[in-house]
């Protein structure tokens, strides 16, 4: 029998290789798009929340500003996003999707879609919702503990 520390880093090391698969199975498809995954994710914050400023976007993408603004000139330069004064504070920039963004985001996203779904689809609807229930309890117990960091 397994020790509970012993079962512990098990899972641990499953979950990290599960995200390593699920990370490259990503980046070979958004590479098609001429996208990233940060680079995806980043449009897709911007879909969903609005016009945001760098650090807002640092935080959402748990990267620093270095690597947003590396991000950014890249979108810029293919005229996925804008960068604009906030109209309430001039000091400040926010950042938008242009209507080229998303276009490229909708089209990347539903081939992420259909890709995730399809992951999983050897899974049975009770596999599938014990996976979900588990991964929202680490969920927690790990934001519990970054939020205390």
């Amino acid at each position: 029998m397994t020790e509970p520390a012993e079962l512990v880093l098990q899972n641990y090391s499953l979950i990290q290789q599960v995200f390593l698969i699920g990370d490259d199975l990503d980046r070979r498809l958004l590479a098609s798009y001429n996208l990233s995954v940060s680079r995806f994710f980043l449009l897709k914050h911007l879909s969903e929340r609005g016009p945001q400023s760098a650090g807002e976007l640092c935080a959402l993408l748990l990267c620093d500003k270095a690597n947003v603004t590396r991000l950014l000139d890249g979108l810029e330069r293919e005229q996925l996003v804008s960068r604009d004064p906030d109209q309430h504070d001039g000091r400040r920039t926010r950042i938008s999707l242009t209507p080229a963004g998303e276009t490229r985001l909708k089209q990347a996203a539903e081939a992420y879609r259909t890709s995730v779904i399809d992951r999983f689809s050897s899974m049975s609807d009770r596999e599938k919702s014990d996976l979900n229930e588990i991964l929202n309890s680490v969920k927690r117990t790990l934001q519990g503990q970054f939020s205390n960091a």
